[in-house]
């Protein structure tokens, strides 16, 4: 045994270390997870006394506690700070539990999206809850649960009164479902006047995995907005369209902007093909060390996607 590591804390160590005006300990943090409801309740007064500043940083750190560590679950705790006073840490649960498929999380998160006074926790809502949309869509949902969630989405994308953000976020979760009235309006949001829709448009269109929608992507792959590009890149890969390849690469090559670059990289490992995996090798070679990278990890994507496929 490790004599230098230190014992994990107590759940009552941690409500203390959370209350003392010094920095909470990634220790006390940790001790947050697994919450049973008495823990959730206590941890959330304690809690709701802190002042705004700082719930904000410990609900960053417990988000970035989740990427670095799979033993912890603040899932518990990440539905009670949905109900924060500060907009801020509410749309930094919601997206926390993006990573989480509890069916626990998808009443709070239909409220968020329809009745939370901010627009960027109503939007973050509506975004999350497309993953569980995903899930329904290839039945890991009851059909009720699907159907809620579907109708909760289409009526806010139906809502004049709503912000566009909102709305397009909603846009883009509707992309998972297949019907063919999303067909329809994913079409209608595609012709839209509004910059902002039409991305979200083509985002829905990755989302749905339709190769219905190719031509249109690969379309996108050209426009003069970054955006546009990002979400284009995003839809080749989500289709797995092997014509989008030449002009991934191209785009990883030559674009001005990074986040093209980047997203046509990460589109690049879910397209199962050996020109595929040659354009991320090159990436890999970049002296561009983001590049470089990112290209790294998608390999082991694609690797881990297509193990020994033979072309």
């Amino acid at each position: 045994m490790d004599k230098s590591r230190k014992p994990p804390l107590t759940h009552a160590e941690a409500l203390a270390a959370l209350a003392a005006p010094e920095t909470v300990p990634a220790r006390a943090l940790k001790a947050l997870s697994d919450l049973d409801e008495l823990q959730l309740a206590d941890t959330l007064r304690v809690w709701a006394e802190q002042k705004p500043e700082r719930r904000i940083q410990l609900a960053e750190r417990l988000t970035a506690m989740v990427d670095e560590d799979i033993e912890v679950d603040f899932n518990a705790l990440f539905r009670g700070l949905l109900n924060d006073h500060d907009a801020s840490v509410r749309a930094i649960a919601a997206e926390a539990l993006s990573g989480d498929d509890s069916v626990a999380n998808i009443d709070p998160l239909i409220r968020h999206m329809r009745e939370d006074a901010n627009e960027e926790v109503r939007a973050t809502a509506a975004r999350v809850l497309g993953n569980y949309l995903a899930l329904g869509e290839l039945g890991k949902l009851s059909t009720a649960r699907r159907d809620q969630i579907y109708s909760a989405l289409n009526g806010v994308w139906l809502s004049t009164r709503e912000f566009t953000d909102v709305r397009r976020f909603a846009l883009e979760s509707l992309g998972y479902a297949s019907n063919p009235a999303i067909e329809t309006l994913i079409r209608d949001a595609y012709r839209s006047e509004d910059a902002d829709i039409r991305v979200s448009a083509v985002r829905a269109m990755g989302h749905s995995s339709d190769n219905a929608w190719a031509h249109i992507a690969l379309k996108e792959l050209l426009n003069d907005d970054e955006e546009m590009r990002c979400a284009a890149a995003a839809a080749c890969g989500e289709i797995e369209l092997p014509d989008a390849v030449g002009q991934l690469a191209l785009l990883i090559e030559r674009d001005d902007a990074l986040s093209p670059r980047l997203v046509a990289i990460d589109a690049l490992s879910y397209i199962s093909t050996r020109e595929a995996q040659r354009a991320l090798e090159r990436a890999a070679a970049s002296e561009e060390e983001e590049i470089a990278e990112a290209a790294e990890e998608a390999l082991d994507t694609w690797e881990a996607l297509n193990g020994e496929i033979e072309f």
